[in-house]
């Protein structure tokens, strides 16, 4: 069953970013000018791409300058499908609505970066696709509509033939129908009967045979492998089952790694975080320390520089006593060859012979006259 499943507008008809979902019953409610026309309209656009079929009165602005009103303006569709899904990208090129598919579910990132801009580039667009299939350009609406209703004939390109919701190339009355369902006129049964009818193709349906031989290769080998489950060797012992239990002890010691690869990396992060917070007040206790082992050496450069004037000025004084002391040395050699002691005797006796005749002279009685 392949069905509409999501709606997204980006910078469409004044809307920055909308995702609808739209896989099941939806009510749409509120009042006037919230968006429920603008809604509807979109939807009926995928299924009848017919721009004049919309119910867009002439007064208002056209489909294209409404929805595509920027550069970077998308619609995108999600189709939900069997196996998967895929998207259908609508954008502005040369003046109006153009399509192309992607063989993918629906993404974000694939036009809005992580800083919430919306890309303009369809190469930026395809970049981020890292792989997925995504279509050229389609421009022609009957081409759209060829595609969507699985017209194979009118369509020739393979490529295109996984994005279909239908498989009939006498589909012209189902857009038919379901716009005037949207647009709310001509809805007896007998109609809807007629355009069943008309639908249904008398040609074969396309069946396309490599998605089937795909499913098939697919279960022949996932019937093998539980084949393998209950095969035993000689000795009565299943080694896929034992090479089960050791991939699942292996695994569980990966998760256990993972597990303390996660913790550590918590404990990181808070370590580094603290010290991030820690590291202002950090460089301020360095540059504190810096002044300080500064003011010390040049405290120390001070205490050196009298150091060494008043160490240089003791060394002169230290020489001066030296000579002197050489002096003095070589003086009393002198003497000592001269027999000083023998005069120092002689010059005492002197002294004391001249200090006593001093004494009698001043003791003697004047002679007479």
């Amino acid at each position: 069953m392949r069905s509409l499943n999501k709606i997204v507008f980006i910078n469409s008809a004044h809307v920055r970013y909308a995702e609808i979902g739209l896989n099941g019953n939806v009510h749409l409610i509120g009042t006037q000018g919230v968006g429920k026309s603008t809604l509807l309209r979109a939807i009926l656009f995928f299924y009848n791409a017919d721009k004049q079929k919309l119910g867009i009165p002439k007064e208002k602005k056209s489909f294209d300058d409404f929805y595509f009103e920027q550069s970077n303006s998308y619609v995108v569709y999600e189709v939900e499908r069997d196996e998967s899904a895929f998207c259908v990208l609508v954008s502005k090129s040369n003046g109006r609505a153009v399509f192309r598919f992607i063989d993918s579910p629906y993404k974000k990132e694939w036009l809005i970066d992580d800083n919430g801009e919306v890309t303009a580039e369809m190469a930026t667009v395809r970049t981020r696709l890292n792989g997925c299939y995504m279509s050229p350009i389609v421009d022609r609406y009957e081409m759209f509509r060829d595609i969507i209703y699985g017209n194979h004939q009118a369509v020739m390109r393979k490529e295109f033939f996984k994005f279909s919701i239908a498989e009939s190339s006498r589909y012209q009355n189902i857009p038919r129908s379901i716009q005037n369902v949207f647009l709310n006129s001509k809805l007896d049964a007998d109609f809807i009967k007629e355009t069943i009818i008309q639908s249904m193709d008398s040609e074969s349906s396309f069946i396309d045979l490599g998605y089937f031989r795909h499913q098939v290769s697919e279960f022949e080998q996932e019937y093998n492998d539980i084949g393998l489950w209950f095969t035993t060797n000689k000795r009565g012992e299943c080694e896929t089952r034992l090479d089960a239990d050791r991939v699942v002890k292996i695994y569980h010691s990966l998760l256990g790694l993972k597990k303390n690869i996660e913790d550590c990396g918590k404990q990181l992060n808070y370590s580094y975080r603290v010290a991030k917070e820690q590291l202002p007040s950090i460089v301020i206790e360095i540059e504190k320390s810096n002044e300080a082992l500064n003011d010390t050496i040049r405290l120390i450069s001070e205490e050196s520089e009298k150091f060494n004037k008043e160490r240089d000025g003791l060394n002169a004084d230290l020489t001066l006593v030296r000579d002197n002391l050489k002096k003095c040395r070589d003086k009393f050699q002198e003497y000592q060859a001269k027999n000083i002691d023998e005069v120092l005797k002689k010059t005492g006796t002197r002294r004391l012979l001249e200090n006593r005749e001093r004494t009698i002279g001043r003791t003697s009685p004047p002679p007479d006259s």
